[in-house]
């Protein structure tokens, strides 16, 4: 089996009492689902706390694979040495698998250099074997038993070789299947080689530097305030990779209290770099901020992509107590429909009826909706009905829906089948007083 079911780890991580937090939440489980690691933590009691990193993990594993061996074959001989040196030429190949000589030689090399002679390279290639840390594939051709084993070994020699050789990097810019070890590479550096590490990756791919700065292992909080700077200029020139560079700002980057400024400024620009900025000051001050988002909601009302965002953000925080609130923001974006200061609203309905997803649809109708005022004095408000009413399945929906198109509302028969309105409708005509 490749990869364990993922609701199957997280549950095997309830029953073991661990709940995973952090940045690397999600790389964790990936690599669970991986059996030969979900032995290591779950079967082995491979220790690992609440807020792991991928590194750390890879670092006790071979520190472990060492131990072994030094207790098998009681030499001096630096097994990191030889195996990082394979993974390196594999990774610049491109290719998982690779010829055992390769392998061979490297471990022969150590072997002279230690001067061992009690130990034979075949003797140490077959107990890698033997604990399932090399896969034999045919044609002679070897493995490490997972990919991202080989990424992390390969990362241990480049931070080697960075080291005495700073231009190295430059060359493994150029291959996208250097990105992962890369961001492993950084982690393994001490801060000042990292520094250097980082500004040679921000002024080469800018794109890889925000996703691999939350492996920095030093205080980066200077360096993600040059990185939301940078982010804010690139936004006004490329706004093709905008949407993707948000999604990793939101997601990837280390923010604390010491970014809300930057973050704050960050919002000006609207569109979804704006909305992650307020998802990311949302993550930091949490109900704090809610209302301040709500506001930004009226101020940008007719930016689709910044309210959608900025909507799915703040689901979370709101709950049907706060429908006086949304009415009154629908209220004031209404106002400056009327007044022509807007001739749209595109994402304002949408955020709000995502927001309200799972409220009682007669609480919303009730709150939004006036029989006694015209349809175009409350369009924003029947709008927000009915992206409400798309996500509601249910007969109580249904019937609000008729009733909208009774009263003249014809775009609202997109929110359901037409087949069930029909049904609705003529139930309905039988009798008139059903409006709520």
């Amino acid at each position: 089996m490749d990869s364990l079911d993922k609701n199957f780890i997280k549950t095997s991580l309830a029953k073991n009492e661990l709940e995973l937090k952090g940045l690397f939440k999600d790389e964790i489980i990936v690599l669970l689902q991986k059996p030969f690691f979900y032995k290591l933590i779950f079967e082995n009691k491979f220790k690992i706390n609440s807020e792991p990193r991928p590194q750390e993990i890879y670092s006790d594993l071979i520190k472990l694979i060492n131990n072994r061996f030094l207790e098998r074959f009681q030499i001096d001989f630096n097994l990191s040495e030889p195996i990082s040196k394979a993974a390196m030429d594999s990774l610049d190949k491109g290719e998982e698998a690779f010829k055992i000589e390769v392998l061979n030689k490297y471990i022969k090399l150590e072997l002279e250099n230690c001067k061992v002679t009690s130990v034979s390279n075949s003797q140490i290639i077959n107990w890698l074997i033997s604990q399932n840390f090399i896969v034999p594939i045919i044609n002679e051709r070897i493995s490490f038993f997972h990919q991202s084993v080989t990424e992390y070994l390969a990362a241990t020699r480049l931070a080697t070789m960075f080291v005495d050789n700073n231009e190295i990097l430059k060359e493994k810019l150029s291959y996208r299947r250097w990105d992962q070890a890369l961001y492993l590479t950084l982690s393994l550096l001490e801060k000042e080689e990292a520094n250097k590490f980082l500004e040679t990756v921000i002024n080469i791919d800018f794109k890889l530097a925000l996703s691999s700065i939350k492996y920095m292992e030093t205080d980066t909080q200077e360096i993600v305030k040059r990185l939301l700077l940078e982010l804010g200029s690139k936004s006004r020139k490329d706004h093709g990779e905008i949407h993707q560079l948000s999604h990793i700002l939101r997601t990837n980057v280390p923010i604390s209290e010491f970014h809300i400024p930057i973050l704050k400024g960050l919002i000006k620009l609207g569109n979804t770099l704006g909305a992650n900025a307020v998802g990311c000051l949302l993550d930091i001050l949490g109900y704090d901020f809610k209302f301040e988002a709500l506001s930004l909601l009226v101020e940008r009302c007719n930016d689709f992509n910044f309210c959608t965002e900025i909507g799915r953000s703040l689901k979370k925080y709101i709950t049907e107590d706060d429908l006086p609130e949304l009415l009154i923001c629908s209220n004031q974006v209404q106002e400056k429909l009327s007044s022509r200061k807007i001739k749209k609203f595109e994402g304002f309905d949408s955020a709000l009826g995502n927001m309200m997803e799972g409220f009682s649809p007669d609480l919303v109708y009730n709150t939004f909706y006036d029989r006694t005022i015209s349809l175009n004095s409350q369009k924003v408000k029947i709008d927000v009905i009915c992206d409400f009413l798309k996500d509601s399945r249910n007969n109580e929906s249904l019937k609000i829906t008729a009733n909208l198109l009774l009263d003249g509302i014809d775009y609202i028969e997109s929110v359901h089948r037409v087949d069930d309105l029909l049904i609705c409708f003529f139930s309905k005509e039988k009798n008139r007083d059903f409006h709520f």
